[in-house]
């Protein structure tokens, strides 16, 4: 307050000075030289007072700082000293090396904990389990010294670790870890029914033997041994006591074994045990899962489910369960039932120019809804159908068949579909050829059902069922029906028209039928189908057979065994596969092609053979769109004629078809060709085939220079994949031996309601084990209906594959 008074009091002497000069400017005499002196003592009062104030302030703020650091150096002592009694006298370990592990200085604890010299060593060799967590990221660690356990913090930045003894907590949680509770359930296999046939008595000795033996392995364990149900018993003990079990290597199978093997019978033991940090009853439900574990897998064995632990197995030879083909058809249809049940509605088309499978595996979709109560649309727009198919689906039309209701255009599929809505497309993958492109456009949900093969391009959606092996997609379907809840409402006429159109895409069950084929069409006739019927709809009128006849009259013939039918006009698709198919009806041929118009600027090609040839193989090579089967392939190509089609369907032919005695280059391939290698193969062609491809950039000749260049490339890709192979194997061995336990809901009367799907194991063994799997890397041996223990399968990285058990408990 001072130092203001005295600066408000020089300032205001000032101003008097000054304005007192200013008024006396104009004239000089002593009382103007007195005021004129006054104001330079006013400046210099003001100056005075201003740098008094200043020091005066800093030296407060010095007095300060002197005072603090009088305070310091009073502590400084007493800090250093504890310093240096945290790094060498509290029980902490502490070491600093540099970035290839080598120690360059540790605290004296450290060096008591590993008595031996630490400077200049390794880390990594002093605690082998260091290198280990370092490559698995991990920043903290249990190791053991001798008796003692001990947490390392490894600090990544700093280049240094500490070491904590935590010898007693860790006693503790052992402690309480071999308390956990853990039961068992036993069984006899075929004890009943191999002593079914003797004595009151024999049967009493027989049971006795094997109950002592089981009373007195229990004993030795210091287990409660008691009956459960009519043919199990129940064991009761903790975890520290099944540990020694299975060090034991459960010694009770050999007896028990022994017991029959003098008594002549075929009597083994099965048993389960379940230790969990949970009630009594759930685990006694993991025990009871466990047990039917053990005989599924034939019995003589014990399955042991320890918590956070994979599922251990003891006794018989565990042997993999060879997966059917219908285990994955069962899985299709769980995956497909699951994406139809969370839609709003759904709709399904096939390919444009729809043809009999399209349209009956629309229907048989439209079917499957019908069992999970939801709306289906089939989209059939007819000036995208084959005449055969609109002749078919206005026969549904006159005999009113219920179906004909969920018959609807595209414009009408439009207005139907929201946010929820679900697209199924059959009988394709090619997103340029499906039947309505405004529906895939607009609706984000897909599932994908074909039995043709797919390449680079095909659509991708939530579930994609290919069986290329399958005639058609109504025999696909047909299958997949048989695991949905109930029978499908087939009428008569639709049967007839799903015959009709297995009867098509097998050219009249002559081409790619199989065991399934013949059990499709026998469903089929089970509901009633005709197959007279479908014949009549499938025979030719007199003027299309004068069509075929005419086009086969002018057939060219090239290079002896491909028939080439080309046909200026414009004609029905059905009517040019059946002048394919009439193609191979001649002596010697062994692939015939039709070229026809269907508009005035679209041209189709259908391709037909025996199988010696690919067709799909050629069709593809023309880098138009095509494909289809070995045996059977279409395209459709728009701005062509007909005579370019032929010719360029000729060169391609002399491109992967060569002739004895051409002359034969070696080319590199510089991408996937499909039916004669992969990129960067090596193979031997013909000399115009090759040079095509060189000219087209799909090719390099294999000069040396090019070798050489190729040979490096594959050094540095050898290398790049020996990197993911390890990574997957890391993965792998983070994955193997995994358990996970998912809620099953279960009834009163123990019916399951539903199954557990691969959405549902994704999701628990994230939460469990903090690991995302990929639904399409999952593999499942069986369908997961039922409380139990299952194996699944997950393939990381080619063949590499982890397996993990799910634990099913009734919720």
């Amino acid at each position: 307050m001072r130092k203001i008074i005295l600066l408000i009091s020089s300032v205001l002497l000032l101003g008097l000075c000054i304005f007192f000069n200013i008024n006396n400017l104009k004239s000089f005499n002593a009382l103007n030289l007195l005021a004129f002196i006054s104001l330079i003592l006013a400046v210099i009062f003001v100056s005075f007072s201003i740098s008094f104030i200043v020091v005066v302030h800093y030296k407060k703020i010095s007095d300060n700082y002197k005072k603090r650091l009088d305070h310091w150096n009073k502590i400084s002592y007493h800090v250093n000293k504890v310093s240096d009694q945290i790094i060498n006298e509290v029980p902490v370990g502490i070491v600093v090396f540099e970035e290839d592990f080598i120690i360059r200085w540790s605290n004296d604890f450290f060096k008591q904990m590993f008595k031996e010299e630490t400077l200049g060593n390794r880390i990594t060799t002093i605690i082998p389990e260091f290198k280990t967590a370092v490559d698995d990221n991990k920043k903290s660690f249990i190791i053991s010294i001798e008796n003692r356990k001990c947490d390392i913090l490894y600090m990544k930045d700093n280049n240094c670790a500490y070491i904590f003894d935590v010898t007693t907590r860790e006693e503790s949680v052992d402690k309480y870890k071999n308390n956990i509770l853990a039961i068992g359930m036993i069984h006899f296999d075929y004890l009943e029914e191999a002593i079914s046939n003797l004595g009151v008595s024999e049967q009493a000795s027989l049971k006795a033997q094997y109950m002592s033996a089981i009373s007195s392995w229990c004993a030795k364990y210091t287990s409660l041994l008691r009956p459960f149900s009519e043919d199990r018993m129940i064991i009761i003990t903790t975890r520290e006591r099944l540990l020694a079990m299975i060090s034991g290597k459960f010694d009770i199978l050999e007896t028990v074994r022994s017991i029959s093997m003098y008594n002549n019978l075929k009597v083994s033991a099965s048993i389960g045990f379940s230790s969990y940090e949970t009630n009594a009853s759930d685990n006694n439900d993991n025990a009871l899962a466990a047990i039917d574990l053990a005989e599924k897998r034939g019995g003589d064995q014990v399955v042991v489910n320890i918590e956070g632990e994979s599922i251990k197995y003891f006794g018989a030879k565990v042997q993999k369960i060879a997966a059917q083909s219908m285990v994955n058809v069962r899985v299709a249809a769980n995956s497909i039932k699951e994406a139809i049940s969370a839609a709003s509605n759904v709709f399904v088309m096939g390919h444009m120019y729809s043809d009999l499978d399209c349209l009956g595996s629309g229907i048989l979709v439209d079917k499957l809804c019908k069992t999970l109560k939801k709306d289906c649309y089939i989209v059939a727009d007819e000036e995208r159908l084959e005449r055969l198919t609109v002749t078919v689906l206005n026969k549904l039309v006159e005999e009113n068949d219920p179906v004909k209701k969920d018959i609807v255009s595209t414009k009408t599929a439009l207005d139907l579909i929201n946010e929820n809505s679900l697209l199924i497309i059959v009988d394709t993958q090619e997103r340029n050829i499906v039947h309505s492109p405004e529906l895939l456009d607009k609706i984000k949900k897909i599932v994908v059902i074909d039995h043709h093969r797919s390449d680079v391009a095909a659509i991708s959606g939530l579930y994609n069922y290919v069986e290329t092996t399958g005639s058609s997609v109504i025999e696909l379907l047909l299958e997949l029906s048989s695991f949905f809840d109930k029978k499908l409402d087939i009428t008569s006429t639709e049967a007839t028209l799903l015959y009709a159109g297995i009867l098509i895409d097998t050219q009249d069950l002559t081409n790619k039928t199989t065991a399934r084929t013949f059990e499709a069409l026998s469903q089929l006739l089970s509901y009633d189908g005709n197959i007279d019927s479908a014949k009549k709809w499938l025979r030719k009128d007199v003027e299309t057979i004068k069509i075929i006849n005419s086009a086969l009259s002018i057939a060219k013939i090239y290079k002896e065994k491909y028939c080439i039918i080309t046909v200026d006009e414009i004609m029905d698709q059905v009517v040019i596969s059946q002048i394919a198919d009439s193609g191979l009806s001649i002596r010697n041929i062994e692939a015939s092609f039709a070229i026809a118009k269907i508009a005035p600027n679209t041209i189709k090609v259908s391709a037909r053979s025996y199988g010696v040839i690919n067709v799909q193989s050629i069709i593809e090579s023309l880098g138009l769109g095509g494909g289809g089967h070995f045996t059977a392939a279409a395209f459709v190509v728009e701005n062509k004629t007909v005579i370019e089609i032929e010719d360029l369907i000729k060169f391609h032919i002399s491109l992967l078809y060569q002739d004895e005695g051409e002359s034969k280059m070696k080319i590199i391939l510089l991408e996937n060709i499909k039916g004669r290698g992969n990129i960067e193969d090596i193979i031997e062609v013909n000399n115009g085939y090759g040079q095509f491809l060189v000219s087209s950039k799909k090719a390099l000749l294999a000069t040396k220079e090019n070798l050489s260049i190729l040979s490096e490339k594959q050094r540095k890709a050898n290398e790049e994949e020996e990197r993911q192979l390890d990574l997957a194997n890391r993965i792998k061995n983070d994955i193997n031996g995994k358990n996970i336990v998912i809620n099953l809901n279960v009834g009163e009367n123990g019916k399951a309601f539903g199954s557990i799907t691969k959405s549902k194991i994704i999701d628990a063994f994230y939460e469990q084990h903090t690991i995302k799997l990929d639904s399409k890397k999952i593999e499942l041996s069986n369908e997961i209906s039922s409380v139990g223990i299952y194996q699944c399968v997950v393939t990381i990285y080619k063949n590499i594959k982890a397996t993990f058990d799910i634990q099913a408990v009734s919720k």
